[in-house]
């Protein structure tokens, strides 16, 4: 029989408070799994409590607490692992998760927007769908994935687009990967994956990177500020496919001698253009000064990824390629 190793980070799925309302993080790994029927299932299951927050609350340092374990867990001869977490932060620890996790290891990400204290959660149906998923897909596909109701996201596509409501998160621009249909998994690969990497020395902090939104008539002096903070990278969020005023483009041309810088769509569509925009400021102006295009990745995903690939000691030439790499697969 097959062992998942089911960690508990906190979140929603295990807050309670009286009628649902001042929730606080609560529940554990053995209680969110007393509430689910298993016997017929063909897994077992062992749980881990790693820590039990918000997810507004998780940090570099805790994703790489999740990291160490999975290798632990893997060395142990486990090669499924479920986490459950807050839905605020998924979009980007999933993605964190996707570029360390061991390479050869199927992990799956689950979350509820319903806490329990309400009498009733979608908490429960996402972790059993999350087990079965993880289940179906050790031996078969390797990196991280993420069940929400009954759709299988990557975490590439993944995004959070509203605060409460079971129609939370969706995946562009690549569509869901699967969904279970009457307790069936209809599921297909993904058609792009980020490389992995390997783990940041274990004594390096994580790399500061920034994440400014360009808005209207925003004022440089705020990204001059921004810099003089110790940053090591920058993601901005242009306009449109990646625009900005003259002046801001100016302030960016400084930055880039300084840190690598990438430039993301603040749309929630995307993608950050190429060779459209000829103007000072457009994407074509930006590029030609140094910026790194992020593709289709917003402005939280490319933060994840510039901070990644900092950590893991990648060189600006290197970072470069990976952006480029990741677009074009």
């Amino acid at each position: 029989m097959t062992k998942i190793a089911y960690i508990s980070l906190g979140g929603t799925i295990g807050m309670m408070g009286e009628d649902g309302k001042n929730v606080k993080p609560c529940l554990g790994a053995r209680e969110l799994l007393e509430a689910l029927n298993l016997d017929n299932e063909r897994f077992s299951v062992e749980s881990h409590d790693l820590m039990n927050v918000a997810s507004a609350h998780l940090g570099f340092a805790d994703l790489l607490r999740v990291t160490e374990l999975l290798y632990r867990l893997r060395a142990g001869g486990i090669r499924a692992a479920v986490i459950s977490q807050g839905s605020d932060s998924l979009e980007e620890t999933a993605l964190f998760l996707d570029l360390f996790c061991p390479p050869d290891m199927t992990v799956v990400m689950t979350c509820a927007m319903l806490n329990p204290a309400l009498g009733f959660s979608d908490g429960p149906e996402n972790l059993r769908n999350a087990l079965r998923l993880a289940h179906y897909l050790k031996g078969r596909d390797r990196g991280c994935f993420v069940v929400f109701t009954d759709q299988i996201f990557t975490p590439l596509g993944l995004r959070k687009v509203a605060a409460t409501g079971l129609n939370a998160f969706l995946s562009t621009p690549d569509p869901a990967l699967g969904r279970f249909v009457e307790g069936r998994i209809h599921y297909r690969p993904a058609s792009r994956r980020p490389a992995p990497l390997s783990l940041p020395p274990a004594t390096a902090e994580a790399p500061k990177v920034g994440l400014l939104r360009y808005g209207l008539d925003m004022d440089p002096a705020l990204l001059r500020a921004i810099t003089a903070t110790g940053l090591h990278g920058l993601v901005v969020e242009g306009m449109g496919g990646g625009h900005v005023a003259p002046a801001m483009a100016d302030v960016l041309e400084e930055t880039v001698r300084t840190m690598p810088v990438v430039l993301a769509s603040r749309t929630c569509f995307g993608p950050a253009l190429r060779q459209t925009y000829g103007y000072a400021g457009g994407e074509i102006d930006l590029q030609n000064r140094g910026l790194i295009n992020g593709g289709f990745l917003d402005g939280l995903k490319a933060r994840i990824l510039l901070t990644a690939l900092l950590w893991s000691r990648h060189s600006p030439q290197q970072i470069r390629k990976y952006f480029e790499k990741l677009e074009l697969a």
